[in-house]
């Protein structure tokens, strides 16, 4: 993909940056609810790496946790499929979780 394809993106996330940080220097929501984004990376980036180390792990579980849902969700598609009973009893919950 081409880098002038992410324009549109770019502007419309500084946009949103902007208004923000207006928002909040002008007074419309409080500092003590929502910081403006100059202060949140005034205050975080001292703790960079620390903060780093946090993401990776979250990162780390995050697609561990998609990888068992993955396998945990073709487990169960291939013993829906398979099985008439594991059928009968399962299916109406799957669907009645799904309403």
């Amino acid at each position: 993909m081409k880098i002038k394809n992410y324009g549109p993106v770019v502007a419309v996330v500084a946009a949103t940056f902007a208004l923000w940080e207006a928002a909040v220097r002008i007074g419309h929501i409080s500092s003590s609810i929502l910081p403006a984004p100059s202060l949140i990376a005034t205050f975080s980036a001292p703790y960079f790496d620390i903060i780093l180390g946090h993401s990776m792990q979250t990162l780390l579980e995050a697609v561990l946790g998609l990888v068992a849902a993955i396998i945990l969700g073709m487990a169960a598609a291939l013993a829906l499929d398979l099985s008439a009973a594991v059928r009968k009893a399962l299916y109406p919950l799957l669907v009645s979780s799904q309403t």
